[in-house]
């Protein structure tokens, strides 16, 4: 069986793991695809940052796509990880090179998300 392990900002899966959404965006600040040719309810699981240094949950991939900030924000709303669109750019400012409202990121959309 084929599964992806995801390093995730510790902010945005304590932000997710309250909020139990039905599905998520696992955006990343690269718009540059994690994988290739991975299939649909391919097992996804998210790795916490340090100090935690584990698994932590997962979900089951459904779809990737390379979108402007904004749009994803629009589509996705809380699902990105944060309570607003300024919350989103703030998690991803210290990721990219350039702060921009529309600057490009990977969402890789997970379904039926799990938080141990």
């Amino acid at each position: 069986m084929k599964f992806w392990v995801g390093v995730t900002d510790n902010s945005w899966f304590n932000f997710q793991q309250a909020n139990k959404p039905d599905e998520v965006n696992f955006w990343q600040p690269s718009a540059t695809p994690p994988f290739k040719n991975a299939p649909s309810g391919m097992p996804f699981l998210f790795k916490l940052k340090k100090p935690n240094n584990y698994i932590a949950g997962g979900g089951f991939f459904v779809t990737y796509s390379t979108l402007p900030i904004s749009v994803a924000w629009d589509l996705f709303g809380e699902k990105n990880g944060a309570n607003s669109l300024t919350g989103l750019l703030n998690l991803l400012s210290p990721l990219q090179q350039e702060n921009k409202t529309d600057n490009l990121i990977g969402c890789t959309i997970l379904a039926s998300p799990f938080f141990f």
